[in-house]
């Protein structure tokens, strides 16, 4: 019989002893991961928020966005229509369905100061989802509200300010999903009072003032005007025209100012003393979405 190598003994009784310290070491280190005591979650004195149940559509919802008015949006599940998310405006307590757009299923996303409200909606073609924009009771296709060759099919509208500036995403000609910006245009509908709107020439005395009140929907700041304008410019009179006289004129105020308590705009137009005969004011937006023209018959009596 072969002896065992004295050497090999002596390595596996270290071994041995080696294994054995670690299993001691080992069953300490268990026996420390005993019961911690249970961690306490940080209170305050004085709880930050309190808590308020939106309520539903018919099952589950969700917020997504809300306004300075405490006006929150967002989608909800529903009892009807096979139980699809529609989008929701939550107000002085009530939860209001916002429809689709002849879809089955809608989400809102944003809502501004106005109470216009941004998000995602099927379409008839249950399988293209567009981005819509809600608004006095009407939920539009944010597509239909663009030029029809811009060349991207907006997908999602997921914010709104104040100005009614909106973003989200979509796909460009290349069918590459991009964010998009949507600027609207310039809401000019026309020129108030004191004075008329073409073809009807307003009289007035020659070297007054006259203040030309417009909107633009709302506040759009005082640069907005395309460069050379607004302008004035002789043109012929004619007794076919109608007349109608300037009812008020004005004096130490010049050029462009907002009212924000009327939401309108005054430009002043001052005429010359010199001036005789028919002139035309016109005016033309930067944006290009519109322009306005008045004509005056100035005299010097």
């Amino acid at each position: 019989m072969r002896r065992a190598d004295p050497s090999l003994t002596t390595v596996n009784s270290r071994i041995s002893r080696t294994i054995f310290v670690a299993l001691v070491v080992g069953a300490i280190a268990l026996l420390g991961l005993g019961p911690r005591p249970a961690e306490t979650q940080e209170t305050f004195a004085q709880p930050l928020y309190k808590v308020q149940d939106l309520g539903t559509l018919g099952e589950w919802s969700v917020a997504e966005g809300i306004n300075d008015a405490d006006k929150v949006v967002g989608g909800s599940y529903t009892n009807d229509d096979g139980g699809w998310s529609h989008a929701f405006l939550y107000s002085g307590g009530q939860m209001s369905d916002l429809g689709t757009l002849s879809g089955s299923e809608s989400n809102a996303l944003d809502i501004n100061g106005a109470d216009e409200v941004v998000g995602i909606a099927s379409t008839s073609d249950a399988f293209t989802y567009h981005a819509f924009l809600y608004s006095d009771g009407v939920m539009r296709d944010l597509n239909s509200l663009i030029p029809a060759d811009s060349g991207f099919e907006l997908t999602s509208a997921t914010a709104i300010n104040d100005n009614g500036n909106i973003v989200g995403y979509g796909y460009n000609e290349s069918r590459q999903q991009h964010a998009f910006l949507l600027t609207p245009y310039f809401d000019f509908d026309g020129f108030y009072q004191p004075v008329d709107n073409f073809p009807t020439l307003n009289k007035t005395k020659a070297g007054k003032t006259i203040p030309i009140r417009f909107s633009l929907g709302s506040d759009q700041g005082l640069d907005i005007f395309a460069t050379g304008y607004p302008k004035s410019e002789t043109i012929p009179c004619s007794s076919t025209t109608p007349v109608d006289s300037i009812e008020e004129t004005v004096s130490g105020k010049h050029g462009l100012s907002y009212n924000a308590s009327t939401e309108r705009y005054e430009y002043e137009w001052e005429t010359s003393s010199t001036w005789s005969g028919c002139r035309q004011f016109v005016m033309k937006l930067k944006d290009g979405s519109a322009s306005g023209r008045t004509s005056a018959s100035a005299s010097s009596t």
